[in-house]
């Protein structure tokens, strides 16, 4: 089962919130998530006259009017949003592209500028442009939902147990609670307050069907605007959900089965139940939300026809602490806020890294024993070619023990490590796309299946979720890839959250490695060597 999210952005609006919406939904087991670029100028990716907030297309109301030297730039509709104008359009494209870099094979960006790929305006070029994504692309499921929308699971631990869990249904509808505003530098799961449910949905669905088409477009502002509704919010399915009426002959022809009584439609064991516009599958919010940070409509606009006018001056003093599941749950809020910074602060002070420190001399030491000794290795084991990974690497790269191979690194205080001075020129010659810095939680899809060998030393005891580190591990290596894997096992302290016993670590490990070598501490009479200290090749 694949499934996968669509959104159309404006560069200058989303680069400061983009990693963290990223990042979220890819945790949550999305497979692939299409960033359609609007482009940096308004006058691009909305196609009409802007000026002085005079939008040709649709009218905003509750908001100020727009600078007349930020026409072009800022959106009436979100007129107080910080757009960067300290930016040039360069520096901002520098900050998405290395985003789209660091998340590349799950994450792919495609322009969509008006007057260029896209000659139709606003809402309009949205409809299309969800089209043109599905029909480019394969999967099983989708759904189109905005940067400030976060789906919130409470019952589920991923994304595909929550479809499961709903058999023979092609089309959920999710219901938005309205949270204030994001804030950069802020991340939306300190955001806790809330106004209103204002009974907009966004839709998962399978094969979705679209009502925009190109010839339709101008034909009225309202027709533009029901696009938007049923291809954005309430996206229909294939599954004969084109109109209010279901279309019989055209499923038959696509080698679909109706049943009797006209209840399922099927094709082989696969059975859906048809649903008619008026019988929408809204989902229990107590299942699944959207939390939208959207934030007061008075600072945000709508038109005259939208739901949030009625609630302009309502007051974001509602309580929902449920988006602290994605960091409670996980162990990942004391991970952040507590191990983290313990971590780095350690990395900072004078220690074996550093050649200024007394006992340096451990560093290639270590090494030596690890590399060499234990694992059999020589110097110039790989060829220049072959892929070699540090998971957790720390402020130091090790992987320089060995004189060849494509060396990568990956931890998530890399960008902090680098700054340390005893450390920066370790860092200086290595290429940025080779530098990972993020959570070794998260898997990288286009390094799958790259990886020669893969250390991760004294690091998953550090980590909010070491179990998933261990199964992606196993996803990044080739086929006979060779991995060295080494920590402790104890109960959480300060700066290491733990890994709570043998029995569950050794439960991992075998689900998807041999164990080539197995030794610890005890056995090898030397404290290197961790309490566990493992050879392993990929299953």
């Amino acid at each position: 089962m694949k499934a996968s999210i669509w959104t159309i952005i404006l560069p200058r609006l989303e680069v400061s919130f983009l990693e963290e919406w990223i990042k979220h939904h890819l945790s949550l087991g999305f497979d692939k998530i299409y960033i359609y670029d609007n482009g940096t100028s308004f006058d691009e990716n909305i196609g009409g006259d802007v000026l002085l907030g005079k939008s040709a297309v649709i009218p905003y109301y509750n908001v100020k009017p727009v600078e007349k030297e930020n026409a072009g730039i800022v959106w009436e509709k979100k007129p107080y949003a910080d757009y960067l104008l300290h930016l040039t359009d360069d520096e901002v494209y520098d900050k998405l592209n290395y985003i789209i870099q660091k998340y590349r094979g799950n994450v792919e960006l495609i322009n969509w500028r008006y007057g260029k790929e896209i000659n139709v305006s606003y809402p309009f070029s949205q409809g299309l442009g969800y089209k043109h994504c599905v029909e480019n692309n394969k999967s099983d499921w989708w759904i189109t939902i905005d940067p400030d929308e976060y789906i919130i699971l409470h019952k589920h631990e991923n994304i595909k147990s929550f479809l499961e869990n709903h058999p023979c249904k092609h089309r959920l509808l999710i219901e938005q609670r309205i949270f204030d505003k994001r804030v950069i530098g802020k991340p939306v799961r300190e955001i806790y307050n809330w106004a209103y449910k204002d009974g907009y949905t966004k839709t998962l669905v399978q094969k979705p069907y679209f009502w925009t088409h190109l010839d339709n477009f101008k034909k009225s502002i309202l027709y533009d605007k029901n696009c938007v509704f049923y291809d954005v919010h309430e996206t229909y399915s294939e599954f004969g959900m084109n109109t209010h009426y279901f279309n019989l002959d055209r499923l038959i022809k696509k080698g679909y089965g109706i049943s009797k009584n006209k209840s399922f439609v099927y094709k082989g064991t696969d059975y859906k139940e048809i649903v008619w516009n008026s019988n929408r599958f809204v989902m229990d919010e107590r299942e699944i939300e959207l939390f939208h940070y959207r934030g007061s409509p008075t600072e945000i606009g709508t038109n005259l026809n939208a739901v949030h006018e009625q609630y302009q001056f309502y007051n974001f003093d509602k309580i929902d602490k449920s988006m602290e599941k994605y960091l409670n749950d996980n162990e990942y809020n004391e991970w952040k806020f507590i191990h983290q910074p313990f971590e780095l602060n350690y990395h900072k002070k004078p220690n074996y890294r550093w050649e200024t420190f007394k006992y340096h001399w451990r560093w290639d030491d270590c090494w030596d024993k690890l590399f060499g000794s234990f694992m059999g290795f020589n110097k110039n084991q790989f060829k220049d070619s072959d892929m070699i990974l540090d998971i957790g690497c720390g402020s130091r790269p090790a992987l320089n023990w060995f004189t060849s191979g494509n060396k990568y690194y990956l931890d998530s205080l890399l960008d902090e490590y680098k700054k340390i001075p005893e450390m920066k020129r370790h860092w200086d010659t290595y290429p940025k796309e080779n530098l990972l810095n993020m959570e070794a939680e998260v898997l990288l899809k286009h390094l799958v299946g790259k990886f020669s060998f893969i250390m991760c030393w004294n690091v998953l005891d550090h980590t909010y979720n070491w179990k998933t580190i261990i199964k992606n591990i196993s996803m990044y290596l080739k086929d006979g890839g060779i991995a060295l894997i080494g920590n402790d096992i104890h109960e959480p302290t300060i700066g290491h959250p733990g890994v709570e016993s043998k029995e569950s670590f050794y439960g991992e490990i075998k689900k998807y490695f041999n164990i080539e070598r197995d030794e610890n501490q005890i056995s090898l009479d030397d404290m290197l060597y961790r309490d566990v200290c493992l050879k392993l090749y990929k299953r």
